[in-house]
């Protein structure tokens, strides 16, 4: 799990991490970055974060910041899926992009969208 360093997305990974931690109701969270490439970095910096994921990893969450994080779901997008409708995600947005690879192969247009939500307004 990676998260941007600053003040309010460590605040929004405590309240997922709540979240998560009763829906499995268990007190085991995953492990979390905390990394600064996250808020001062680009999309470069993102796709270089995900590469370092090691293979026996399924899933990363990342928390993050616009336009950075839109811009890379939209980046990973696989150009036959491309519908022109996937916009930037709003406050509290989130997209799932399903790996279909090795993480050290991340690159545009190697994660299908799976699905995207928005939690509030």
């Amino acid at each position: 799990m990676f998260c941007s360093s600053a003040a309010r997305t460590r605040q929004t990974w405590q309240g997922v991490s709540i979240a998560l931690a009763q829906a499995q109701s268990s007190q085991v969270s995953p492990e979390v970055r905390y990394e600064k490439g996250l808020y001062d970095g680009g999309r470069t910096e993102v796709f270089d974060l995900l590469r370092t994921v090691p293979d026996t990893v399924r899933t990363i969450l990342v928390v993050g910041h616009n336009p950075t994080v839109s811009e890379v779901s939209i980046l990973l997008v696989p150009d036959e899926q491309w519908d022109g409708r996937q916009v930037e995600l709003r406050t509290s947005g989130l997209a799932v992009h399903r790996a279909e690879g090795l993480w050290a192969a991340t690159e545009p247009g190697s994660m299908p969208l799976v699905e995207r939500h928005t939690a509030r307004g």
